[in-house]
């Protein structure tokens, strides 16, 4: 028998478990190994042929079809790892026992996305001494727009600010830029104003970016609030001093 006729091109999509983050279908993903199911509508698939997942032109994954793929008309490959952080080019192909190759499907844009979050702090309050009673400007800026989640979440500065260290509450309307007011309390203090860490609070609270990947809570080295400002916080009042009127001034009798 001669066969020269290829399986029609199949169409892919990745796997909703496979996509992390804030959205299920924007292929944007932590997930290096996502799960893609190819669709065998209108291909002409028969038993024995050979799907083949590709990444580029790197084969990723492939499955031989059995009767169970041709009767729901699908199969779901697992991707061996892509890689990198980047835009994977995902498509799929047929090949049948003649050898016959189909057209590849249409391709799927897939991003991976594995990097943490990252934040830098920095203030608008002018460098300087303050004292109980005086606003500071927390800023947190993250490397890109990161998500608040959880019942009753939320993200907080802990200061070092002494004995007691003080946490300030951050707001955001865009997910990159986090800001929020330190009012100096009686009795703290600190030589240069800095950041001990960010702080989750609420139930079960969660700091991601769009593939889902939690964002970095400690602030690296040379991107603190102290390595951008020089804020100083003291609350401590002078000690009295003493005074005496000058022998020479004290007329009379008595120079006491």
């Amino acid at each position: 028998v001669v066969d020269t006729t290829a399986p029609t091109a199949p169409s892919i999509n990745v796997d909703a478990g496979s996509d992390t983050g804030d959205s299920a279908t924007d292929n944007l993903s932590s997930d290096t190994t996502p799960d893609v199911t190819v669709d065998l509508s209108s291909t002409n698939a028969v038993v024995g042929d050979v799907v083949k997942l590709l990444s580029g032109a790197t084969e990723v994954g492939s499955f031989t079809l059995t009767q169970t793929e041709i009767d729901s008309n699908s199969v779901t490959i697992t991707a061996s790892d892509l890689g990198s952080d980047g835009v994977k080019s995902l498509t799929a192909t047929i090949t049948d026992a003649a050898g016959n190759v189909s057209q590849a499907s249409t391709a799927i844009s897939y991003t991976v996305d594995t990097t943490a979050p990252t934040a830098a702090i920095t203030s608008t309050t002018a460098d300087g001494s303050y004292q109980a009673g005086e606003d500071v400007n927390v800023t947190v800026t993250f490397d890109e727009a990161v998500t608040l989640a959880g019942s009753g979440a939320t993200l907080s500065a802990e200061l070092e600010t002494g004995t007691t260290d003080r946490t300030v509450e951050l707001t955001t309307s865009d997910g990159v830029t986090w800001t929020g007011t330190y009012t100096i309390q009686a009795g703290d203090t600190s030589g240069d104003l800095t950041v001990k860490g960010l702080v989750l609070g609420g139930t079960s609270p969660t700091l991601r970016d769009a593939a889902g990947n939690d964002a970095t809570l400690t602030i690296a080295a040379g991107s603190n609030l102290a390595d951008n400002e020089a804020i100083v916080v003291d609350t401590t009042a002078p000690t009295a001093p003493s005074i005496n009127v000058d022998a020479g001034s004290d007329t009379g009798d008595s120079a006491t």
